[in-house]
């Protein structure tokens, strides 16, 4: 199971933003919508796809490639 699959298991998948446990505006797979919310490229593709699953696996694909790029940063990520 990659870590696409085991954060879908873990987080869910919603089409429709939501309040998680902490009252925290959420989308998708976990995406926080009040610290991260979306960038001008995710809301462009948003109008263009729409709030489909393709749309939301899309931003956790750009969720997991900004945690490795800051991963990174550290001498201890390979």
């Amino acid at each position: 199971m990659d870590i696409k699959d085991q954060l879908i298991k873990h987080e869910g998948l919603r089409l429709t933003p939501y309040k998680d446990t902490k009252g925290i505006w959420t989308v998708g797979v976990g995406r926080n919508l009040d610290d991260v919310g979306l960038t001008k490229d995710e809301l462009l593709k948003l109008f263009q796809m729409g709030a489909t699953k393709e749309f939301f696996l899309f931003l956790l694909e750009n969720d997991i490639n900004q945690v490795k790029f800051e991963c990174s940063q550290f001498n201890w990520y390979l």
